[in-house]
């Protein structure tokens, strides 16, 4: 027998623990919870662990969660024969071989489906046993015999009991024992041997009366009749002990460890093998944990002493068993508890209760009212002083109780000399004689019953709610703001900021524990604080009050959902809540204490006091198997041909890549506590804890290979050697495969190779054809350049001449004359200028910015060196003195040109601003102003080809041009062009 079958036993049927209502507690399972109907008439489990229920209306599956109904359809031929099923049997493989009353049928596990046996003739009721050779045995309504084999569901052979028709028995009950069917009538016994195949009969003595059920255990018989009387006897129907049960007939009989148990129409009955006594269990109208109904009909048991009670239209019952461990001190009135003491070797537990004062139980005593000690205000702690004294602290002060005499004295200075306001609620022994206490947000000394001194002048952020003490004594500070720790000099250090600290416990490993209104965490020195919560640790809540050390490396935790009990070992939690006989859900600050001689832990709330011994509580050693229940592809359930649990893999095509998970564990003892992980091999790189979380979504995976895996531990973090594993394969599209890619690659390396070649050769062409056109164009230059110099030059230098000669030829006195000569020989020269300007730049393949900069400046310079009322102002900055093609400078300088000589002649300016700046931006800019009349630029009322031309220049060369002018302040263009 396990370990965990033994303590629920000696829990549920120790003569010490008398009360009915604390022993038999149901839960119970009706329609509205899955069940098809509420009719229980059989109930098996395979060997991966499901309950399986037969209904009046259906085969209903359960995995401890969900219920899962099998109904029979007329248009399908792969359910059910019928719904109204009779009796149901598991066979070696799994598979359900179902009884109704029009047929049969067998549920193929694998496929997830039935299918019909047609042993219409022989009307086969239930089976009775399986054998090595895979032959299922049947009987029927008469008691005769068919072997089936159970792979084919063909019939192998019959046997009839009585082939003349004669004296036929009808049987009433049935059993087997080493390998003989046994099946009693109202005054005889058929048998049947299976190994000889032979028929045998019986005499049924009249005191057994009708036998109504019968089973073997430990080869006895147990038999019960129609008139409620138990039979223990051997197979020679010797009686060993008999016992009269009920008034009623018994239906049915399940041993249940030293016990029995009996259905029937009136209640389930209970009997007592030591005590030879009977208890009644039935149902309370008042009392939702009570049997549903009844009419009981069948019952079954499993490995763990789960007990399953089926009955008439009142659904399914299961025993919970109950635990005395956690006792309890409660009053029908609101009772918060706000500090516990209890003296070692003493029977005496005190408590501080609010708006009270100090309460005294004797716990050797049924609980009555206790002895009640008034204060003047609430006890947040209580600690031993000596043998006869102890220390009362609450909010105004401290106070020293005689556990002899009841008399109450006040300890110290009046707090008012520390703080104006003054509130305590923070103490904490530091000698036998000394405490530090928290007194709003600073820190003092309670030494000797006399006096308070100050003991740090450190003042914290928030008030000061708890003290705590590593192994190296260092003092750690809880307060409303976070957690500090004081130096060797008493000075500060924030370790946990942002918390409100409820309590600090050092453990024997030398660990620190902090409750705290968001979790609890621990923290070891040189390691960061680990914070174990409910969305991570599956912590029943997270606002925690306090936390004891308890036997086995366990530590337990009052919080407002009950009490939590932390694996530390296995990081798992066991949530106890209200079934568990607490004193309610929510706990309170400061109400805990461990007596160390007897391993007691208390713990207090707002409906009294609960306490236990720590040693009683044992893991429960029974693991939950693992399974896959559903899968979903792209959100939606997912076709199979075979049960998902026994599918081991898929394949699917690239567009089915978001895959859900839905699992399972298969063990029956607090379920809902059952603790999952899982991890998708090929996405995840450790496993996922998931808590009470039974579902798990992958979207958008890629192509690839995965195995989906699930690992379950129960509520004590016991964990199943099994794995559940699904693997699934992503087949990727056409332009994914290897050998697409292969062939995309060599077809793109040849293209590019082509294109290369390609781009090569036009580049090789287009440079030659560049290199033809500068040859062409420079010889072309140099042409021009000569003919100016030879011809054009010499021809105006020719007419400058002899515009100079006839000058002087002139009669004096003709000054109209004159003036014409002066100025047709000034346009000469400006043209003779012009020109070399263009033969400065056609020479030249490169010029530099600087060559050009002082060239223009040279140009502008000469035009107004006549002109008085005009003035040059001249910013240059070159820092990169960039080489320009030389029909860049050109057509910078014909800008330059025509923009100066618009100024001379229309802006009536008197001065010229030219800027000229070619920083390391690659970027020239030319800016040529002037402060004079402006012009409406879309009104401008004279011709603008000069602009145009200055534009037109401008876009040849790749720059940016500007034009700024408002009327009467003047005129600037500005040009920015790139350089390579």
């Amino acid at each position: 027998m396990s370990k965990f079958f033994f303590f629920f036993f000696l829990l549920l049927f120790s003569k010490h623990l008398i009360a009915q209502e604390e022993l038999f507690r149901f839960k119970r399972y009706g329609v509205e919870d899955g069940l098809s109907q509420g009719t229980i008439r059989d109930i098996a489990q395979d060997a991966k662990g499901f309950w399986w229920f037969a209904t009046a209306d259906g085969l209903n599956r359960y995995d401890g969660y969900d219920f899962y109904t099998y109904h029979h359809h007329l248009e399908d031929s792969t359910t059910i024969i019928s719904g109204d099923i009779q009796k149901i049997f598991v066979d070696s493989e799994s598979d359900i071989w179902v009884f109704t009353g029009t047929g049969s049928s067998k549920y193929l596990h694998t496929k997830d489906n039935f299918k019909k046996l047609h042993y219409d003739a022989f009307q086969a009721r239930g089976i009775f046993k399986e054998s090595n050779n895979r032959h299922i045995w049947m009987y029927n309504l008469f008691g005769n015999i068919q072997v089936v084999d159970r792979v084919s569901c063909n019939v192998i052979k019959q046997f009839y009991k009585n082939l003349n028709g004669k004296d036929a028995i009808i049987p009433t009950a049935y059993t087997i024992c080493n390998d003989i069917l046994y099946q009693f009538g109202e005054k005889k016994i058929s048998t049947f041997n299976i190994k000889n195949e032979q028929w045998g009969e019986l005499l049924l003595p009249s005191v057994f009366g009708k036998i109504s059920s019968a089973r073997v255990q430990n080869d006895e018989l147990l038999l019960v009749n129609q008139e409620g009387v138990f039979f223990r006897c051997t197979f020679d129907l010797t009686i060993l002990a008999q016992a009269k049960i009920s008034p009623l007939p018994i239906e049915g009989i399940l041993p249940f460890g030293k016990n029995y148990f009996f259905a029937t129409a009136k209640g389930l009955y209970e009997w007592n093998n030591e005590t030879q006594k009977t208890q009644l269990i039935r149902n309370d109208p008042n009392d939702s944990k009570s049997l549903s109904i009844d009419i009981v009909t069948t019952l079954a048991t499993d490995k763990v002493g789960n007990l399953w009670v089926g009955t008439n239209s009142g659904g399914l019952n299961k025993l919970i068993p109950q635990s005395s461990k956690f006792k309890a001190i409660r009053t029908n009135n609101y009772y918060l508890i706000k500090s516990i003491y209890k003296k070692e070797d003493s029977n005496l537990l005190y408590c501080g209760v609010q708006g009270k004062g100090l309460d005294i139980y004797d716990l050797t005593k049924p609980q009555t009212a206790p002895i009640t000690i008034p204060t003047k205000t609430d006890i947040f702690k209580i600690e031993s002083w000596d043998d006869k004294h102890l220390l009362l602290f609450h909010v105004g002060g401290i106070q020293l109780f005689n556990m002899e005499t009841l008399a109450l004295n006040e300890l110290g200075a009046p707090l008012l000399e520390y703080n104006t306001m003054p509130y305590l609620q923070a103490a904490f022994r530091q000698a036998s004689n000394k405490f530090l206490i928290g007194l709003n947000n600073k820190i003092y000394q309670f030494r000797n019953l006399q006096f308070i001194e100050p003991f740090s002048e450190e003042i914290f952020e928030g008030e000061i709610t708890c003290f705590g003490k590593d192994d190296k004594d260092r003092i750690f500070v809880g307060t409303a703001r976070g957690l500090y720790f004081l130096t060797e000099k008493n000075k500060k250090v924030l370790l946990i900021p942002n918390i409100y600290v409820k309590h600090i416990l050092k453990t024997q490993d030398n660990s620190l524990w902090i409750a705290t209104t968001t979790g609890l965490y621990q923290y070891k020195d040189g390691t960061a604080p680990k914070l174990y919560d409910k969305d991570n640790y599956a912590l029943a809540n997270d606002f925690i009050y306090g936390v004891v050390e308890g036997a086995g490396n366990a530590l337990w935790v009052s919080h407002n959902k009950g009490l939590s009990r932390l694996n530390v070992s296995k990081a798992i939690f066991k949530n106890f809540n209200l079934s568990d006989n607490l004193q309610s859900f929510e706990f309170n600050t400061g109400a805990f204490f461990k007596s160390t001689s007897e391993n007691l832990i208390f713990f207090g709330g707002v409906g009294g006091i609960n306490y236990f011994n720590s040693n009683e509580f044992f893991d429960n050693p029974i693991a939950p198997i693992p399974i896959i229940s559903k899968i979903r592809v792209n959100d939606d359930d997912f076709p199979m041909d075979t049960v998902v649990w026994y599918k081991k893999s898929i394949v699917l095509p690239y567009a089915q890549n978001t895959l859900s998970f839905e699992f399972t564990g298969l063990q029956f003892v607090n379920t809902g506590s059952n603790q999952y992980y899982y991890k998708m091999q090929g996405i995840d790189k450790e496993w996922i804890f998931a808590g009470n979380k039974r579902f798990a979504r992958y979207p958008n995976l890629p192509p690839g290979k995965y195995t989906f895996k699930v690992r379950a531990a129960n509520d004590d973090g016991n964990e199943s050697d099994e794995i559940a594993t699904f693997a699934v394969q992503i087949i990727a599209p056409v332009y994914m495969r290897w050998w697409f890619l292969t062939l995309l690659a060599i077809s793109a390396l040849g293209a590019i190779i082509a294109a290369i070649y390609y781009l090569q050769k036009r580049k090789y062409r287009k440079q030659m054809q560049a290199m033809e056109i500068l040859t062409r164009v420079k010889s072309e230059r140099e042409r021009i350049s000569r003919d100016l110099h030879d011809n054009v030059g010499a021809q105006i230098t020719y007419l400058i001449t002899s515009m100079d000669w006839a000058t002087k030829q002139l009669p004096e006195g003709n000054a109209p004359l004159v003036e014409r000569f002066s100025t047709l020989r000034s346009n000469a020269q400006k043209m003779m200028s012009s020109i070399r300007d263009t033969i400065w730049a056609l020479n030249k393949d490169e010029i530099m910015v600087q060559d050009f900069a002082d060239r223009l400046k040279q140009y502008i310079i000469y035009q107004i060196r006549d002109i008085s009322t005009i003035e040059l102002s001249y910013f240059e900055s070159i820092e990169s003195n960039h080489l320009m093609a030389s029909n860049t400078v050109l057509n910078l300088f014909r800008i330059g040109q025509e923009a100066t000589q618009n100024i001379i002649k229309h802006s009536n300016a008197h001065i010229i601003t030219v800027s000229i700046i070619c920083n390391l931006d690659n970027v020239l800019l030319l800016a040529i102003g002037d402060d004079g009349k402006g012009f409406d630029l879309h009104n401008s009322g004279f011709d603008n080809f000069g602009l145009d031309n200055m534009k037109y220049r401008a876009d040849e060369i790749n720059a940016s041009f500007q034009i700024l002018t408002v009327p009467n302040k003047g005129t600037t263009i500005e040009l920015r062009v790139p350089l390579e």
